[in-house]
């Protein structure tokens, strides 16, 4: 009987292990066949980007210059420094005309710039700033006179006694209620505490008019304590001003910066906040006697030691103030472009992973990218980004919010990984383009660009292309790595202006190139150059351009233009063949609509 049992008993068990063995295999082939759900993981769903240089007029650095330069001035910046008296605000006792404030933050948003914003009640040359009512009540002002740094003459000023008590209570209170007016606007990029001292800038000169380290370093905490959102920066390091969330800002930029024993950089070095910039951002004015000058030198240096690459690798500003940004000859100007472009975050990104071809019904794919920021500074707000999804036609059918954070990015080079699974509608069948873009909130305000060459005017990066159902079209394999025999012998170095932007079909669109001859000598055997435009990776028209390229001298080089029109909605390539080459240099792409 025991024996029955147990054979019983294991019929019983292999009849159960086969029913289960069946209910594996069954569930791990339906969770086979689902493809609805697809993750980015291999190498062949790996897209490389490639490197473009980023312009001068990203949001949130570079050069800044006076509010109204927006007006007249076509230097490419994002940011006007705005100056203001204080008495302009300060109306009374508690009582503040914030309307003038609005009115040049305003003006400044028009133009799509964001604002450097500063207050001052000791301007020389400028009548007495101090708020009224406490000259009403008898506070002592000292009158001066100053040499003025930029005009050689001397200009009258007038300082209030810092030893009264009730001018503290004044700016501390103006603080607060600034704070509780303006934390997060995000018409500001950044707020200097300022206010006291010349020029608003912490100190009297030589004169003594009872400005103390103390009250420096009090008010840098009020600042801190009134601000949460927005960036605040600090014209020196001070006693206590360690412990809060400040930046600091250079005013004598390739002056004083590093060498001498009261420069920014060994002030900061003996409160040890050399690495402040990590964390808050930092600027500064490029020595205002040194604007029309410094550009013209070799490393563009004027005082031994203080290069503007050094002081650069020093402090790492986010911005400068330069001035109307209109005193610039013709070199200077390029120079000064370029320097700008090196101040704050550049960020590229490396490569993009994802499913190039999905089966239809998919409803699930992973985006993956590496981003590098190769610039100097982080980017200090965490702005909105999202994925767009374009198709064949150039119509946007789907947009989604990453929630990546570029706040965490260091400019270490380091490749900074992020992902986000994205919820595919249900698309129909073709190709697709995959755009990113990181949105500024101001409205109408500059779009954050990255240093690659599908990079969009618009914001817009273009990661790569996938498609939905039929397999993609063979792409045509184009060498393009620019190491031709002709552009390597010459060391031509071949960059993109007015390209990589969004226009309207039949739209007049200027594309404009520079070449840059980086050899001894000058260039020969190139009969001519082709601007060769692709649509869906074919070659739909090879224009023959005018450009005279054997006309570049040694080490310099030169601007060419072409107008071009497209008559169908995609995003088009543009690419170089220089004659008689075979080979192709890539220089952009345009999104028609």
């Amino acid at each position: 009987m025991k024996k029955k049992i147990l054979f019983w008993l294991a019929v019983v068990i292999i009849i159960l292990g086969t029913i289960i063995t069946l209910y594996l295999i069954d569930k791990e082939k339906s969770l086979i066949d689902d493809k609805s759900k697809v993750k980015a993981s291999d190498d062949s769903q790996v897209h490389l980007l490639k490197y473009a240089e980023s312009p001068a007029d990203n949001p949130l650095k570079g050069f800044a210059g006076y509010q109204g330069t927006g007006s007249y001035s076509d230097f490419p910046s994002s940011l006007e420094f705005i100056s203001i008296p204080l008495s302009e605000i300060v109306i009374g006792e508690n009582k503040y005309n914030w309307k003038n404030l609005d009115n040049y933050l305003n003006e400044v948003a028009s133009y799509g710039r964001q604002s450097i914003v500063s207050f001052y009640m000791d301007m020389p040359g400028h009548d007495i700033c101090i708020p009224q009512y406490l000259r009403d009540r008898g506070l002592k002002i000292y009158k001066y006179s100053l040499v003025s740094p930029t005009k050689n003459q001397k200009e009258i000023g007038y300082s209030p006694d810092y030893s009264n008590q009730e001018l503290w209570k004044m700016v501390y209170s103006f603080v607060r209620e600034f704070g509780n007016h303006y934390d997060g606007d995000v018409r500001i990029a950044q707020i200097e505490a300022s206010i006291v001292g010349i020029w608003g800038e912490w100190h009297t000169s030589t004169f003594k008019y009872g400005l103390e380290d103390e009250q420096l370093g009090q008010l840098a905490k009020v600042y801190d304590q009134s601000f949460n959102k927005t960036q605040i920066s600090c014209r020196y390091p001070k006693a206590g001003t360690n412990n809060y969330e400040v930046g600091y800002s250079d005013y004598s930029f390739c002056y004083e910066s590093i060498v001498d024993g009261w420069s920014q950089w060994n002030r900061l070095k003996s409160f040890t906040l050399t690495d402040y910039w990590t964390r808050n951002m930092g600027g500064g004015e490029l020595m205002p006697q040194y604007v029309k000058k410094i550009f013209e030198t070799q490393d563009w240096c004027l005082k031994k030691g203080e290069s503007y690459k050094e002081c650069l690798n020093a402090l790492h500003p986010s911005w400068l103030l330069v001035g109307s940004l209109t005193d610039f000859a013709p070199i200077e100007r390029e120079n000064a472009i370029e320097a700008a472009s090196q101040l704050g975050y550049d960020f590229t990104v490396t490569q993009a992973r994802y499913m190039k071809q999905l089966d239809k019904g998919t409803t699930q794919m992973e985006l993956g990218i590496s981003v590098k920021n190769i610039g100097i500074a982080p980017f200090y707000y965490n702005w909105d980004s999202k994925i767009i999804l374009v198709d064949e036609y150039g119509k946007e059918v789907y947009q989604e919010k990453t929630g990546w954070d570029l706040t965490k990015i260091q400019p270490d080079k380091k490749e900074y990984e992020f992902s986000h699974n994205i919820s595919v509608p249900q698309l129909a069948e073709g190709s697709y383009t995959i755009l990113y873009q990181v949105i500024n909130p101001l409205k109408g305000g500059y779009s954050l660009r990255f240093a690659n060459q599908t990079q969009l005017k618009n914001g817009k990066l273009v990661l790569g292309e996938f498609s939905i159902g039929n397999p993609m079209p063979k792409k045509s394999i184009v060498n393009n790595d620019n190491e031709q025999n002709l552009i390597k012998q010459y060391n031509l170095q071949v960059t993109s202006k007015y390209v990589n932007d969004e226009i309207k079909i039949n739209e007049n669109y200027l594309l404009g190139v520079r070449i840059r001859n980086l050899s001894s000598q000058y260039i020969k055997n190139i009969n001519g150059i082709l601007i060769n435009v692709y649509y869906d990776d074919n070659l739909i028209n090879s224009i023959s351009t005018d450009w005279k390229v054997t006309k570049i001298k040694p080490n310099n080089n030169s601007f060419f233009a072409w107008n071009l029109r497209f008559d169908r909605k995609g995003i088009y390539n543009l690419k170089l063949r220089f004659l008689p080459e075979t080979e192709e240099v890539e220089i952009g792409s345009v999104h028609v609509q």
